[in-house]
C-alpha cells in the first residue's frame, strides 16, 4: 500500500531495515503493576510517542469533568483501559488536517503464532536482537500485515477499543505512530516539522526527536497563543535560561506565524531586547500583553515518573511541591524545562529527592 510505504518514509527514512533500532520500539502500550496509571517503556526509543500519550492519560484521570477536581482514586481507577483508549483517540481525532476529516487506523492482520514470538521476545529480559532467520525485521513484518481502516471522528473510539489487543501487543506503539502519520497525512507531517530530509525517528540511537514529540503533544493539547509561545521559545533557548539573543527574534516570530518584515522586527526589538538579549517575560509581555497574567497558585503539586524501571527498582510517581513564586533552580535543567515553559519561575521540592529523566 503506497500511503503505508510513504508514513515508513517519514517515520524510517532509511532506518526502516535497522534491526537494532526497529526492535527497540517493539512494545504495547502497557501499565506498569506497580503504577497502575503509568505506562510502561520496555526500552529506549519510543518515549517521544508514549510519554504525550501518558499526558492525555492523565488529563483524563485527574480531570475527567474538566473541573480542576481530581478524583482520589486516580493512581488506582476501575477504567484505566477505557481512559488509555480515549487518550489514543483524542491525539487522533486533534492530528485531522481538517475538522470534518477522517481518523485512520492500522491494525494488524498477522497470525496470532507469528505475533506470539514477537511478544515473547519483548518479554525477555535478554533483549538480544535474533536473527533474520528467527525474526523478520519488524517494519517489513509491519508493512506486510498492516491493515488500515478510515473512519469517522465519531466512531474512532469504538473501532480503537475493538482493536485494544493489537495495541496492548508487541506492535502496539507502532500502530499508533502510523495511525497519527497516516491521519495527519506524510506529506502534512513534513510540512508540520520542517523534516522533509528527515524522519521521525532520529539516527543514530533511534529516539524520537522532538518533531516526533511534538507530532503527537501539540495537536492532542489546546494550548493558549501563550502555551504555544513559550513551547516554542523553549526552543531557542536550548540551555533554559529564560533567554534568548535578540539576533534570533525574527526566526521566532517566524515560528510564531508573526509578520517579520524589517520594520515590525525593528519594533519588537525596541521594546524586548535589553543588553543583547530578550527575556522569556519581557517578549510574552509584549505580544500578548493582556494573556501573561497567572492564575497559578503559589504553591501545587506535582507528580513525575521514568516509564523505564531501572533493574530491581520498580515504577513510581515522584512527588514534589511546586512554588510559582521562587526562584528558578538550575539544578534541574532538563526536567524542569518542560514546567518552564508553562509556569515561570517554578521551582519544586521532591519528597524523596531529585527525580532522573535518565
Amino acid at each position: 500500500m503506497a500511503a503505508v510505504q510513504r508514513a515508513t518514509e517519514v517515520i524510517w527514512g532509511t532506518l526502516k531495515t535497522d534491526r537494532e533500532i526497529t526492535f527497540r520500539w517493539l512494545q504495547g502500550f502497557e501499565f506498569a503493576e506497580s503504577e497502575p496509571t503509568a505506562l510502561h517503556q520496555r526500552r529506549g526509543g519510543p518515549c517521544g510517542i508514549i510519554a504525550p500519550v501518558q499526558g492525555m492519560v492523565l488529563r483524563h484521570l485527574l480531570f475527567p469533568n474538566d473541573d480542576g477536581d481530581a478524583p482520589g482514586n486516580w493512581r488506582s481507577p476501575q477504567d484505566v483501559v477505557d481512559t488509555l483508549v480515549r487518550a489514543l483517540t483524542d491525539i487522533l481525532v486533534q492530528a485531522r488536517p481538517t475538522e470534518d476529516g477522517q481518523v485512520t487506523l492500522a491494525n494488524l492482520d498477522a497470525p496470532a503464532e507469528e505475533l506470539e514470538k514477537y511478544a515473547k521476545h519483548v518479554s525477555s529480559r535478554d533483549q538480544v536482537v535474533p536473527p533474520e532467520s528467527e525474526l523478520t525485521a519488524p517494519i517489513a513484518f509491519l508493512e506486510q500485515h498492516i491493515a488500515v481502516m478510515d473512519v469517522d471522528a465519531d466512531d474512532a473510539e469504538a473501532f480503537l477499543l475493538s482493536m485494544l489487543n493489537a495495541y496492548n501487543g508487541p506492535f502496539g506503539v507502532l500502530l499508533f505512530v502510523y495511525s497519527l502519520v497516516l491521519t495527519r497525512g506524510p506529506d502534512q507531517v513534513e510540512l508540520d516539522q520542517g523534516i522533509a530530509a528527515e524522519s521521525l525517528v532520529s539516527t543514530p540511537f533511534g529516539h524520537a526527536k522532538y518533531a516526533s514529540v511534538s507530532l503527537t503533544a501539540v495537536w492532542c493539547l489546546r494550548r493558549t497563543p501563550v502555551e504555544r509561545a513559550r513551547r516554542i521559545f523553549a526552543e531557542f533557548d536550548a540551555a533554559g535560561n529564560g533567554f534568548i539573543e535578540a539576533k534570533q527574534l525574527e526566526a521566532l516570530l517566524g515560528r510564531l506565524d508573526i509578520d517579520t518584515s524589517t520594520e515590525n522586527v525593528v519594533r519588537l526589538s525596541e521594546e524586548m531586547v535589553s543588553d543583547g538579549i530578550i527575556l522569556l517575560p519581557q517578549f510574552l509581555s509584549v505580544l500578548y500583553p493582556n494573556q501573561t497574567a497567572s492564575d497559578v497558585p503559589k504553591e501545587f503539586t506535582v507528580y513525575f515518573y521514568n516509564g523505564i524501571a531501572k533493574p530491581g527498582e520498580q515504577i513510581s510517581y515522584h512527588r514534589g511541591v511546586a512554588r510559582s513564586d521562587s526562584p528558578r533552580d538550575f539544578g534541574q535543567v532538563e526536567l524542569m524545562q518542560v514546567l518552564w515553559t508553562k509556569w515561570d519561575p517554578l521551582c519544586v521540592k521532591w519528597d524523596e529527592g531529585k527525580p532522573s529523566i535518565t
